[in-house]
């Protein structure tokens, strides 16, 4: 596992995610609550429900026009690599890009993925591993 590489679509652990005072440590709770790391999916889920939430907030109301039209022209910095989610007229995230990730042991010896790529958005140094290094 150490070293391997991927392409993901979340992790908990990306800047986005660790520079919004309100949800920087979703990672954290995640572990404390279930004992183990906040996976891709678990990142993803939580960050449809955070946007919802915010849409529901915008629209005040949970009824599915008013919350359809706030998430046409919604605004918000979630949890999704990127920053602020704003849609275009196809309904597409106008921000969203891919992160690249790295599995890495960390302090507590247990592996986990990092963010190494992009730059803006890496929590961690990518680590080239030992028997890449011939």
């Amino acid at each position: 596992v150490d070293g391997i590489v991927s392409v993901t679509g979340h992790n908990c652990d990306c800047a986005t995610i660790l520079n919004n005072p309100d949800i920087a440590d979703i990672g954290k709770r995640f572990y404390d609550k279930y004992g183990y790391f906040m996976s891709e999916q678990s990142t993803s889920a939580f960050s449809a429900i955070y946007l919802m939430a915010q849409a529901m907030e915008a629209a005040g109301s949970t009824e599915h026009e008013a919350v359809k039209n706030a998430l046409e022209r919604i605004a918000v910095t979630a949890a999704t690599p990127g920053g602020e989610i704003s849609f275009d007229e196809t309904h597409a995230n106008n921000n969203a890009h891919a992160l690249i990730v790295q599995w890495q042991k960390g302090k507590d010896t247990n592996y986990t993925t990092v963010t190494v790529f992009p730059d803006d958005e890496a929590s961690a140094e990518f680590i080239l591993p030992d028997d890449l290094k011939k």
